[in-house]
């Protein structure tokens, strides 16, 4: 792989690290004993896109892979943040949709490619609350948006709340226009996972695979 690629595979595992300078979080490792990890290098997917186009953009998530578990396919997108700053992790949302409908535009021209033949999860990893009164304050003011009627409180409440959800590509709408969608991607399940390191000053964490599929 070339120098400075930011994703790898191991035997059993995936690492994503951060190569943004002053990044305090620098590396998620994804583990899974017995499965199969294919990382995917930005460069074969990262200039795909429009300029005027709403729907790709020149924005990428930090890691893709491919992972084969239990006779099961998936396609990992993560993206990591220094700060839970709720912002950032729409921002890593937004991300990741794009980054998965680049490398749906690839997969598309091989044949045996079937959308429904794969998982998509999304994994958002980041610093904790750095306390309880940072938390419960984030929650109030999303809660505030929230029955302002902002479009994106709901998803940012249910991320910090839930940490996993699942929703479809539909669903995206306020940032993808679901005319731009096939009828396939537009119903396609997309599982969200917001993960944390064990403490605030943790600059690295590991996860089983479990925990985002």
């Amino acid at each position: 792989m070339p120098a400075g690629n930011p994703i790898s595979q191991h035997q059993n595992s995936l690492s994503v690290i951060e190569t943004e300078p002053g990044a305090t979080f620098k590396q998620l490792n994804i583990e899974a004993p017995g499965s199969t990890f294919f990382a995917v290098h930005k460069e074969f997917y990262k200039d795909i896109y429009d300029t005027k186009s709403p729907v790709l953009g020149n924005v990428n998530c930090d890691g893709v892979a491919l992972v084969k578990h239990e006779d099961k396919s998936y396609l990992l997108l993560v993206e990591l943040k220094s700060n839970l700053d709720t912002d950032k992790i729409l921002q890593a949302f937004k991300q990741e949709v794009r980054s998965f409908l680049k490398m749906a535009s690839i997969l598309s021209l091989c044949d045996s490619y079937n959308i429904n033949d794969i998982a998509i999860c999304g994994v958002i990893a980041c610093h904790p609350f750095k306390s309880e009164t940072a938390r419960t304050k984030c929650l109030d003011r999303l809660m505030m948006e929230r029955d302002a009627g902002k479009k994106d409180a709901r998803f940012k409440y249910r991320m910090v709340t839930e940490r996993k959800i699942t929703t479809r590509f539909a669903n995206c709408q306020w940032f993808i226009p679901a005319d731009a969608l096939t009828d396939d991607l537009r119903n396609h399940e997309l599982m969200l996972s917001l993960v944390f390191g064990a403490n605030y000053d943790d600059q690295s964490c590991s996860i089983p695979l479990a925990d985002v599929i």
